[in-house]
């Protein structure tokens, strides 16, 4: 099992492994199950203090909530941050692209460091718009069910666990945060065409389903029970077909006993010698790879483990944290 159908097709293009099961979605917290009615009225008191703070009457406010780190791109939200819109970012990390978010505060970007808890960021959900993500690293994105569980839809990065539940213009919307200019185009569309009238009833429905959806349940009927399913039908295979399962199952448990030994040597040897990665700040406007036009045609620009960014265009001119080795 996996925790999404876009993982489990990624699983099985590459290498050819299946998966029979998608883990369904859970709510960390029961403050995501009350309904909207309970936060209306902290959440208006929260949206006109960031209002105050900010010293103008933004079109919309967007949020992003999560870790302060280079993987979720908050850079590139600011970015594409329409310039009669405000955007709110909370969350913390011990990262020093934490210290350069806290430090990126613009008229209407107001960074709020600090972890929050469950109320707290439900009534930050429900004060805001529109929940904004440029991550290409989600394998789900459970800030997407926490956005949906508080009544206010989504405008993330099309890929990876993004694509699990969001569709585009019907309950939420897919935004290329990659080009700043475009984002900042598709955002203010977005506002002008009303960011929550525009996907309704499908936004609310989604909420309603999210914040009633009965996990062990869920757990049950997606796991449990096709996995026992599958053991009675092994219980009962009689004669030729049951001697062959065994059979194979004998010879794998061998394999993986001769093959055990080489592995984990190799694995220690290769971790011994490996080095951390080391750190560099770049000047603003020059936080490209060094190699990036040598790397061969089929590699994966996409990659998780490294964050190639183009500032060239960047107005704000900060400095970027640049890797000058991969993760392995």
């Amino acid at each position: 099992a996996t925790v999404a159908n876009a993982y489990a097709k990624s699983l099985w293009d590459r290498y050819k492994v299946p998966v029979h099961s998608v883990w369904p979605p859970v709510l960390w917290s029961e403050a995501f199950r009350r309904p909207l009615r309970d936060f209306a009225a902290a959440a208006a008191d929260r949206r006109a203090k960031w209002v105050q703070r900010m010293g103008f009457s933004p079109r919309a406010i967007f949020l992003f909530a999560g870790r302060w780190s280079a993987e979720k791109r908050i850079h590139l939200l600011i970015d594409a941050m329409p310039q009669d819109c405000g955007l709110i970012i909370v969350g913390d990390s011990d990262a020093d692209y934490a210290d350069e978010i806290e430090a990126s505060g613009r008229r209407n970007v107001l960074p709020e460091r600090g972890m929050l808890g469950a109320e707290e960021l439900r009534v930050a959900y429900a004060a805001s718009d529109l929940f904004v993500s440029a991550s290409t690293c989600e394998t789900l994105g459970n800030t997407v069910v926490e956005a949906w569980s508080s009544g206010t839809p989504v405008a993330i990065q099309p890929v990876g666990g993004h694509l699990e539940f969001v569709k585009d213009e019907e309950n939420s919307y897919f935004v290329d945060f990659d080009d700043s200019g475009i984002a900042r185009k598709r955002l203010s569309s977005i506002v002008a065409a009303g960011v929550k009238e525009a996907v309704e009833p499908a936004l609310s429905e989604m909420g309603e389903h999210f914040r009633h959806l009965n996990f062990p349940a869920e757990i049950q009927r997606l796991l449990l029970d096709p996995a026992l399913s599958a053991k009675s039908k092994w219980r009962a295979m009689k004669g030729w077909r049951w001697m062959l399962e065994i059979l194979l199952r004998v010879i794998l448990l061998l394999a993986c006993g001769l093959i055990w030994p080489f592995t984990s040597v190799w694995s220690r040897a290769y971790f011994a010698v490996s080095c951390d990665p080391k750190y560099r700040h770049v000047p603003a406007g020059s936080a490209n790879e060094p190699d990036l036009e040598s790397k061969p045609s089929g590699s994966n620009s996409e990659s998780c483990c490294s964050t190639s960014v183009s500032d060239s265009h960047n107005e704000s001119a900060r400095p970027l944290v640049h890797s000058e080795s991969s993760f392995v």
